[in-house]
């Protein structure tokens, strides 16, 4: 170890080092706290290398360390899902759009603990195009609210600008490194047959596990035919997916536009077509704000601000992607649903799943936040997966995913009566009542109150001290 961290010997009790021993600051004669703070992170790193040592695993300089997190039981909850044949590592995956840009996005998606990704939009080179700035902003749903936390945001992003050969090459190495995780290869072309079957073969040659139609881009290409212009008619779908289906093995999924008058119509038309289920839903075609001098945002061009009705994605859209999925499982049911549509935490995506959906796709969440958030989504997945498990913990036991508010104290008595008195005989009851009490106006009076009456009045500073933390810091427990 470092100079200003020991073992420490029996040596200097005259005897053999203490294997697994550790200490440092005071204990070792240094005692200034920057040099105590490099101690205590000396040690915690050699007693990491000393366990994981100890189970035949060494750690030299630059090694992996490989010891196992914290674990409870609800770490071994199994969260894997099978979808179309395929099996899913957990059911959160990265849409196609901005957090799957690249094949390296997608790669730290995976490393961070991402199921599934399904790869940004990529087209055959004849369609290849380029995208213009600023295309992504904050939504106008949480007013004039900036960072992160954001409820929408609107885009007017087109497909990929990279090359068919880029991504089938992405896929390919992708599924060479990450056998486990799934990859979805989303493709788009006109309405042309040859079009589609060869993007679709090319996919399946990669390795994709699986195709996504893009029949939905809300904004741009439709003057080619292409996006939505074929996805709010049910026969062009029905067409389009058979034309794939045809050709390919691997399951095929539509991603359905919520811009239509009835989503299950399209939904029908898919699977009539060969589909084996639909990505529901896409963005939700909006104009998101307006400046004081009435140019649009976001707008492009130096003289002439122009812009195109955009797609709105976020917190905002889910009421819309529930109604939807669930009317597409309700009607078609045995067809497999991917959700997407302002899914943030471990809670919405479990009412996906009541609603219908097979597995969740993710994209506003993580611009709000980053790639790391999928490790609450599993956690809370698996928590929740496991209170279903213990009868102690289900909702019939009055647990419903989140800590009850505080309640008043006659009401968690049971009392008849309102008027009983606050301030129990003994000094356990009288702790109970203070704790229970809300945290907020009259009931923060009458916290005080029995407080004060447990304490004795004669203490002033212990009174205006408390009253302070009260009213400002809101802390319950002043017993010690």
């Amino acid at each position: 170890g470092s100079s200003s961290m020991k073992r420490c010997s029996s040596a200097a009790r005259g005897g053999a080092d203490a294997a697994g021993v550790f200490a440092g600051g005071d204990l070792v004669g240094h005692g200034t706290t920057v040099e105590a703070a490099n101690d205590g992170k000396t040690a915690a790193w050699h007693m990491h290398a000393y366990v994981q040592r100890k189970h035949g695993v060494a750690l030299a300089d630059g090694g992996v360390p490989r010891m196992p997190l914290f674990c409870t039981p609800i770490d071994a909850v199994d969260v894997s899902v099978d979808v179309c044949g395929m099996r899913l590592p957990n059911p959160f995956g990265l849409a196609s759009a901005t957090p799957c840009t690249s094949a390296a996005m997608i790669r730290r998606a995976f490393e961070a603990g991402w199921g599934f990704a399904v790869t940004k939009t990529y087209s055959l080179d004849k369609d290849l195009v380029t995208n213009v700035s600023p295309r992504i902003v904050r939504g106008s749903t949480s007013n004039h609210h900036f960072g992160p936390h954001q409820s929408s945001f609107l885009n007017i992003e087109l497909i990929s600008e990279k090359t068919a050969a880029y991504w089938c090459r992405a896929v390919r190495e992708l599924k060479r490194d990450f056998p486990a995780h799934v990859v979805i290869a989303s493709i788009m072309c006109s309405f042309n047959q040859d079009d589609w079957q060869r993007l679709a073969r090319q996919s399946e040659a990669a390795g994709a596990d699986a195709l996504e139609l893009n029949l939905s881009c809300p904004h741009g290409m439709g003057e080619k035919g292409m996006g939505l212009a074929c996805g709010q008619n049910p026969e062009l779908v029905r067409q389009i997916c058979q034309w794939v289906s045809a050709v390919v093995s691997i399951p095929v999924f539509a991603k359905l536009t919520p811009n239509v008058t009835e989503i299950v119509a399209i939904a029908q038309a898919a699977r009539d077509g060969g589909a084996h289920g639909c990505t529901a839903i896409n963005t939700v075609s909006g104009l998101m704000s307006l400046k004081p001098n009435a140019e649009p945002w976001p707008a492009v061009g130096h003289t002439a601000r122009m812009t195109t009705y955009g797609g709105v994605s976020g917190n905002a859209t889910r009421p819309i992607a529930l109604r939807d999925i669930s009317n597409i499982a309700r009607k078609l049911p045995g067809f497999a649903i991917l959700g997407a549509g302002g899914v943030d935490s471990a809670d919405v995506a479990v009412q996906f799943l009541h609603a219908g959906a097979s597995a969740v796709q993710v994209c506003s969440a993580v611009q709000n936040q980053d790639f790391t958030v999928v490790q609450d989504y599993i956690t809370g997945l698996q928590a929740y997966l496991y209170m279903q498990s213990r009868a102690d913990l289900q909702e019939a036991a009055g647990w419903t995913g989140q800590s009850p508010p505080p309640r008043d104290a006659a009401a968690a008595r049971g009392a008849a009566d309102a008027s009983a008195p606050l301030v129990a005989a003994s000094t356990a009851d009288s702790h109970s009542e203070y704790v229970n009490w809300a945290h907020f106006e009259v009931a923060a009076g009458a916290r005080l109150r029995i407080v004060v009456s447990y304490r004795g009045a004669a203490d002033l500073y212990w009174r205006f001290a408390h009253t302070y933390s009260l009213y400002v810091v809101g802390s319950t427990r002043h017993f010690d």
